[in-house]
């Protein structure tokens, strides 16, 4: 599936909607949205429930923007085999990982 990225924003909180695989070949791309929306001050939403595939490097990735997020970094919607490696990794236990509708 090919990586997209949507940004939403509503002037209080920045979200990223992921779609796609996040993995070596595409976190150049998603390390350019997340460097900008992280320095903006505000909370930031990454959602990845259109995510297919994280790998290692890409939640490395994400936990380097959560340090850099002074508001905060919360990620949503992830399932399956993401979610799976969120909790295995720890990286649950670092940053907020919640679903969609809590």
């Amino acid at each position: 599936m090919r990586f997209t990225v949507q940004e939403r924003d509503d002037g209080a909180v920045i979200a990223l909607v992921v779609f796609g695989d996040v993995d070596l070949a595409t976190v150049p791309d998603f390390r350019a949205f997340l460097s900008d929306v992280c320095r903006d001050g505000r909370p930031v939403i990454v959602d990845l429930g259109g995510c297919t595939f994280l790998d290692s490097v890409g939640v490395g990735l994400l936990l380097g923007a959560a340090r850099r997020a002074g508001a905060g970094l919360t990620v949503v919607g992830a399932g399956g085999a993401v979610r799976s490696l969120l909790s295995v990794t720890g990286f649950d236990q670092l940053v907020t990982v919640r679903d969609l509708d809590a």
